[in-house]
């Protein structure tokens, strides 16, 4: 496989993983994201209406270890890397990453006071396409604001679990009359 359809899949598998963690904020945490999908808003304002950055991280669960991102660019090649994850132009406060098994959730300036600990050396990825660090499962418990675990039994769309009961999302008042 070479790298652009490499790319292509990992895209396709970040956005299934973001629309995943959308789902899970909603009905854990009652956070509703709006997510951006031109490639405008994407990178003039970021992934979500929220200031949320996501991350699928495929190699957690056989590392232990979390992929803490701050440079990334487009293709392996010579050149500059730009300010990414913990780094980006437009700061996200939240910085969420994790699997389908394990969802953390990070103020991002709490990230950036880790690394600026110096425990925690930057390294380049094997595709030479993105800068970070890595911190391990109990450093992530210990410093996370939120840990989640995805639930299995999402309500369908417009309903959502209050008290273990399924009930609409949205309840309209009675029409005046």
């Amino acid at each position: 496989m070479n790298y652009d359809e490499y790319r292509r899949q990992m895209t396709d598998e970040a956005g299934k993983y973001e629309d995943f963690v959308y789902t899970q904020l909603f009905h854990q945490l009652g956070v509703c994201l709006v997510p951006y999908k031109s490639r405008f808003y994407q990178i003039n304002a970021g992934e979500n209406g929220g200031g949320v950055e996501i991350k699928y991280d495929q190699q957690w669960a056989t590392t232990g270890n979390l992929w803490i991102e701050i440079e990334e660019k487009a293709k392996p090649r010579n050149g500059d890397y730009v300010p990414a994850g913990i780094h980006k132009k437009e700061l996200p406060w939240l910085y969420v990453i994790g699997d389908y098994s394990r969802i953390y959730v990070f103020a991002t300036r709490c990230l950036q006071r880790l690394r600026l600990t110096n425990k925690y050396p930057i390294k380049e990825n094997g595709t030479k396409t993105s800068k970070g660090f890595l911190i391990d499962t109990r450093t992530a418990e210990l410093t996370a604001a939120a840990v989640l675990f995805p639930l299995k039994n999402i309500p369908p769309i417009g309903k959502v679990l209050i008290g273990g009961e399924e009930r609409p999302a949205v309840v309209l008042d009675p029409p005046l009359g």
